[in-house]
């Protein structure tokens, strides 16, 4: 499966002289810059962004796993199943 995303890993880098975060590539390409304005919520936020690309691999390889495949899954499972299935659909710019 290809990504249209910049692949990561991807990291949080914080700058004391203006207070943000960039969130950047291991291309060195930045993903995003997240002013530092809220008493650690933006460095929160941050890390959030930069773990986007193994979230999405997680949630791929927990689909993958037969369990989740399986017709006799637990509801709880079903449920964390359409959940995952919904957030992959989301960052790959479609409709869940």
């Amino acid at each position: 499966m290809t990504t249209k995303h910049t692949p990561g890993p991807w990291t949080v880098h914080s700058c004391e002289i203006h207070p943000h975060h960039e969130i950047t590539a291991e291309c060195g390409r930045r993903i995003a810059t997240q002013n530092d304005y809220h008493d650690g919520q933006d460095k929160a936020n941050a890390r959030l962004i930069a773990a986007a690309p193994e979230l999405l691999t997680a949630l791929r390889a927990l689909l993958a796993c037969p369990a989740m495949c399986e017709d006799t899954a637990e509801p709880e499972t079903v449920k964390a199943y359409d959940l995952a299935m919904d957030a992959i659909a989301k960052a790959e710019g479609e409709e869940p």
